[in-house]
């Protein structure tokens, strides 16, 4: 009586297959998931069309108001949609018969524009800002006799900065950074030109003009945070200390545009900081800016949630 031989796969087809599995799957799964993105975002498109659609219709069939400039929250709008969840969005009116939807947002997904152009983006509304940065402009921060430190201060209306690039006396810019600040190590001399280029969430750059500065002559302010045993605060106090002359006067800007002036008490300032933007702080010797900083602060929560976690920890909810 023969045996039959027990047939199966060898080694080497296990890890061929293996191999083929692999291969098919690098490949399909980046199509597979850029097939998805685009399906989530021309949905998201779909949404926008539909509620612009619904905003004219509303204003022009109700007694609603003429449109400030500024355009109108789409929350204001009773507006019949199938998805009307948005998280925030405005309508605008370029002219008597057309309309624009600006940041329409839910989520990371934002839509902005009209009927016949409407772009969409899932990294925030930031991805679509259409201008550059407002302004941009370079200080001293620092100054040890060998190595300087520079800050920078730019401002822009639509979206967020996110990167810094600086230069010393017609040098090369620096590598990009998130970093609003650079040390220029073993620099000599006391007179510098800097320049700083900074680029905002959707790539767009503004040059800051030559700014000369001398550093034998340059202040400093010195900001810190009042100690909180809470981590998070519906409010934080950050006290300044600033340098003193004969002519110094003292500023400070929410926008780094607009500056109003400050007065001090034995030198120092508290702010009293209810949001995490920013807020700019400088001293003018008459008109020449010879301190400047940036007062940043985090962990500032108006909810019950982020302003009381111990609370929230010890709660017992009942249903």
């Amino acid at each position: 009586m023969r045996n039959r031989g027990i047939s199966g796969f060898t080694l080497f087809e296990i890890f061929m297959t293996l191999i083929i599995i692999a291969v098919v799957s690098g490949v399909v799964v980046p199509i597979v998931m850029y097939g998805l993105k685009l399906f989530r975002l021309n949905a998201f498109k779909n949404d926008a069309y539909n509620a612009l659609d619904a905003a004219k219709i509303y204003i022009a069939t109700s007694n609603f108001s003429s449109i400030p400039e500024e355009g109108v929250e789409i929350s204001k709008l009773n507006l019949e949609l199938k998805n009307n969840n948005f998280d925030g969005g405005v309508i605008k009116k370029i002219s008597n018969d057309k309309y624009e939807i600006v940041n329409l947002k839910k989520d990371n997904y934002c839509a902005r524009g009209t009927t016949d152009n409407m772009k969409v983006s899932d990294k925030g509304c930031g991805a679509l800002d259409i201008t550059e940065p407002v302004s941009a402009t370079v200080f001293i921060k620092e100054y040890n006799g060998k190595d300087i430190t520079v800050i920078a201060g730019a401002t822009d209306n639509e979206s967020n900065i996110v990167g810094y690039e600086f230069n010393i006396d017609g040098s090369k810019f620096t590598k990009k950074s998130s970093s609003n600040e650079y040390t220029f190590k073993g620099i000599k001399g006391s007179v510098h030109t800097f320049r700083v280029r900074v680029t905002n969430e959707a790539g767009k750059t503004t040059i800051s003009d030559n700014i000369k500065l001398n550093v034998d002559v340059y202040s400093h302010i010195t900001c810190y945070e009042r100690n909180s045993k809470e981590l998070y605060q519906i409010s934080k106090n950050v006290v300044c200390k600033y340098p003193t002359g004969k002519d110094y006067s003292y500023q400070y800007s929410s926008d780094n545009i607009n500056w109003y002036n400050l007065k001090l008490v034995d030198n120092l300032y508290k702010f009293k900081l209810d949001d995490n933007k920013e807020m700019y702080t400088r001293v003018l010797d008459k008109k020449r800016v010879v301190a400047y900083n940036i007062i940043k602060t985090s962990n500032i929560d108006k909810t019950l949630n982020g302003a009381y976690p111990n609370l929230l920890d010890n709660m017992i909810m009942v249903f």
